[in-house]
């Protein structure tokens, strides 16, 4: 198996391990001008590929750090040399200095590390684009080396072709499989196609603003995010995971109503399950829900994945329905009840058809108690599938919604002119960018 997993299988990944583990447990920028145009592309790929030679022998010219060779990637504060400054110089092309196979590997990540956040947003696309594509290469051939023997999965890789199109440059495969990198020096001697990869990685996270900026211009650097994310198309499932992706890299102001529409769209879409496991996933980490509108926008998201036809427990589990009642400013008194979609996984909870018995209890059933007051169960942990616990724990939970569903039913209608306002208003926000109808 790859290293990295593909768009289209990430999410099976997600739900079968990553969502289900990491939900359990928790069951729990760039200086921007305002001239700058908004698609503007400001970096360019060759119009052919063009042969190039590795820099793997070359060291960096004019390295001025504190250490022979750096152990990691925060040691670069300290690492400059020549044609790393000349290519700060210019953020415009700043993007084309970190991909080109004749920079060295100090100089590829040192740009990162240096000119991330002056590298124009625009080009924050690119750098998905551009990291997906090196990728999807890697999975299928491993830049001609051998399996990372830290994996514990087993990697099976095609033999790749003398040469291959990167990034519109061609890379000459190894005559033999090369050992894994385990070492900064190793690393500066793997192919350059991977050292391209783990750069870009790292750029994307970089070039997101960060909260620590709040107070220089963080909300505004935000926002820009936010306005590029919406000119990245959302036609298949891999474009839906990369806007996500970029969306839930900003988890410090609240989602403009364009992106909340685009990640309902994205969440109900029946040809998008695991671009609805990422959906799932960024709002129970990253949406903010401190008033009735962020509340009301993102009980519509909770809703739309409900229309899922598939894995409606797992994306439930990772969405994180007891974030509706976290204590919010100003008053810091418990949020109120999202009745409607508390309503739904109710159902879904005693249904015997929605699940096994054992997922109906752990992705329904207990976040239903995380969320609700006085509950009838306390969620436990590890209990065995063939436990007693299991029938009886989704007995007791049964009972208690046959007594409590009509007022469940009425908290639900009472709440619905509520989200049918906000829905036409993200749809109304988002046609401009987004003429598909919203589910």
């Amino acid at each position: 198996m790859a290293r990295t997993l593909s768009k289209e299988s990430a999410g099976e990944n997600l739900s079968m391990k990553n969502i289900l583990t990491t939900s359990v447990a928790i069951m729990i920028f760039s200086v921007i001008t305002l001239s700058e145009p908004l698609f503007a592309q400001d970096t360019t790929r060759p119009a052919t590929a063009q042969v190039v030679s590795s820099p793997d022998d070359r060291a960096p010219d004019g390295q001025l750090w504190s250490s022979a060779e750096p152990k990691e990637f925060s040691d670069l504060n300290h690492y400059h040399s020549t044609a790393e400054s000349k290519a700060l110089a210019h953020p415009e092309t700043l993007l084309q200095f970190i991909i080109a196979p004749e920079t060295s590997y100090t100089d590829r990540l040192a740009a990162v590390f240096h000119g991330a956040k002056t590298i124009p947003v625009t080009q924050m696309p690119i750098v998905l684009e551009d990291r997906d594509e090196l990728s999807e290469q890697d999975r299928k051939y491993g830049w001609g080396m051998l399996e990372n023997p830290q994996n514990q999965l087993l990697e099976i890789y095609e033999d790749p072709p003398p040469t291959l199109n990167v990034l519109g440059h061609i890379w000459r495969a190894p005559a033999t499989r090369l050992p894994y990198p385990q070492t900064w020096r190793e690393e500066s001697h793997a192919p350059w196609p991977w050292q391209v990869e783990q750069a870009l990685e790292n750029l994307f996270d970089r070039m997101a603003p960060v909260s620590n900026e709040y107070l220089d211009g963080g909300v505004a650097a935000a926002e820009r995010w936010f306005d590029v994310a919406m000119t990245m198309p959302c036609d298949n499932q891999a474009q839906a995971i990369c806007f996500v992706e970029a969306v839930q890299q900003i988890n410090y102001v609240r989602w403009p109503l364009p992106v909340m529409f685009r990640l309902r769209q994205i969440a109900a879409d029946p040809s998008m399950p695991q671009g609805a496991a990422y959906v799932a996933i960024a709002i129970g980490r990253c949406a903010r829900m401190e008033n009735d509108r962020d509340r009301g926008l993102t009980q519509l998201i909770f809703l739309a994945l409900l229309k899922q036809p598939k894995d409606k427990d797992r994306l439930i589990l990772n969405a994180d329905l007891s974030a509706f009642r976290a204590e919010s400013p100003p008053a810091f008194k418990r949020s109120p009840l999202p009745a409607t979609t508390i309503l739904e996984v109710c159902k879904l909870a005693v249904d015997p058809q929605s699940a096994p018995d054992i997922d109906r209890l752990y992705c329904f059933a207990f976040p239903v108690c995380q969320t609700v007051d006085n509950p009838p169960l306390a969620p436990v942990l590890g209990l065995d599938p063939r436990a007693p616990e299991v029938q009886k724990d989704l007995k007791k939970f049964s009972d208690w919604f046959d007594k409590n569903k009509s007022a469940l039913e009425a908290a639900s209608k009472a709440e619905s002119p509520a989200l049918e306002r906000l829905r036409a208003e993200s749809d109304e926000a988002a046609r401009w960018a987004a003429p598909t109808t919203a589910p």
